[in-house]
């Protein structure tokens, strides 16, 4: 049995997380004195990451969507 209010908050601060963690690597990939002079493997490592994390960020909403 699952608590859905503890649940819930539990989605929340994990989708609050990827947010904040989605923005702060938006702006270094958008930052084109970043990406013009990292190394390529530290920006492809990056865009990697960043894809992951909107996945998980798309699985959280949907959890989320279903507890509402």
């Amino acid at each position: 049995l699952v608590d859905k209010e503890k649940e819930t908050a539990r989605l929340q601060k994990e989708l609050d997380q990827i947010e904040s963690y989605l923005l702060g690597v938006k702006k270094k990939l958008e930052n084109k004195e970043f990406t013009s002079n990292a190394p390529q493997k530290i920006v492809d490592e990056m865009k990697e990451k960043f894809a992951e994390a909107e996945n998980r960020q798309a699985t959280l909403n949907e959890q989320l969507s279903a507890f509402t």
